[in-house]
């Protein structure tokens, strides 16, 4: 069920969570299945293992990077147009204020004002806008200016501190370079 539910709105960080529990939960029911047929089985260190190993997968696994990856990645497709930077087919047509996409052999186009409503009606640019600095890859790469202004001011809002080497985080390194690299 919580596969069709992330299916029908998009993935978030406790969707994440529900399903990091859920594949816990299993692995811990695995352990008690052969707990049942081999009582020789040191049940407890097992649990202990696999909590442990799953709480490392969680911990280090960068969900709100998943997060935004996947929930960008389904973004209805008029609204992908001008933000595909590595697809050769697309073109912004200036003099019509009109993205165009030639890729699939039609000839595709969404006028520069509808792509833009598309992407800013959403609640999901308020949700991306508030993810962690992890979530900055994927949002950078979109190239949607709102989206990447709200995330940059979020993040200096939740981060005003400079960074020290008692206070090093990667994800925030990574953000800062790419907020020099786009010019904020």
């Amino acid at each position: 069920r919580m596969l069709m539910y992330i299916g029908a709105y998009d993935l978030s960080v406790l969707r994440c969570e529900v399903l990091w529990l859920l594949a816990t939960i299993a692995m811990i029911m695995l352990g008690v299945l052969v707990y049942i047929f081999d009582e020789r089985f040191h049940l407890a260190g097992y649990v202990i293992l696999a909590f442990s190993l799953a709480y490392l997968l969680l911990s280090f696994g960068r969900v709100d990077y998943v997060v935004a990856s996947y929930n960008l990645r389904n973004v209805p497709y008029a609204a992908r147009i001008p933000y595909d930077a590595t697809n050769p087919y697309v073109t912004y047509n200036k003099e019509m204020d009109v993205y165009e996409d030639e890729s699939d052999g039609s000839y595709d186009s969404i006028h520069a004002n509808d792509q833009k409503k598309i992407m800013n009606d959403s609640s999901d640019i308020i949700y991306l806008s508030e993810l962690s600095m992890d979530a900055a890859e994927p949002i950078f790469r979109t190239g949607n200016q709102e989206l990447i202004e709200r995330f940059v001011m979020n993040a200096e809002y939740d981060y005003k501190k400079a960074m020290t080497w008692r206070t090093y985080n990667f994800s925030r390194a990574r953000f800062e370079q790419l907020k020099s690299e786009a010019g904020y």
